[in-house]
């Protein structure tokens, strides 16, 4: 009867571990691109808020002061807005740097868990075989077919 054995990878542990860092690594990433996403958005409003208050006509020197003071704090808004999009552009960059590095460790060891296995299927039908010949040897030596 042929002994059936169970493939076991020894870095399983290890395996899971750098899976668990990629996605913890995913979830960083995607955390970075919403908030990059989120302040876009908001950029887009304020930008397109300044525009429109350029574009109103105004009829008084008070209320020509009071536009005056509100661009500038748009402008101001604006510029805050960049600053944290060049800072979320940064971020992302390392973040992305962190996962590239975490899937490349992933994939050695899927690497060399996909290699192993191999070489344990190999052994085993080399067992399979060596246990099927020496089933059928006594019967050659008998001469029974």
């Amino acid at each position: 009867m042929v002994k059936m054995e169970n493939f076991t990878f020894s870095l399983q542990k290890v395996l899971e571990y750098r899976m668990q860092v990629e996605d913890q690594v995913k979830a960083q990433f995607a955390q970075i691109v919403a908030a990059e996403n989120q302040q876009s958005s908001l950029l887009d409003e304020v930008v397109q808020e300044k525009n429109a208050m350029m574009e109103t006509p105004q009829r008084s020197l008070g209320r020509m002061q009071v536009t005056r003071r509100y661009l500038m704090a748009l402008n101001e808004q604006i510029m805050l807005c960049r600053q944290q999009l060049l800072e979320l552009g940064s971020q992302k960059e390392e973040v992305r740097a962190q996962l590239i590095e975490a899937q490349k460790q992933r994939k050695v060891l899927e690497r060399l868990k996909a290699k192993q296995l191999t070489a344990f299927k190999k052994e085993l039908a080399v067992d399979q075989q060596k246990q099927l010949d020496d089933f059928h040897r006594p019967k050659q030596l008998l001469g029974v077919n």
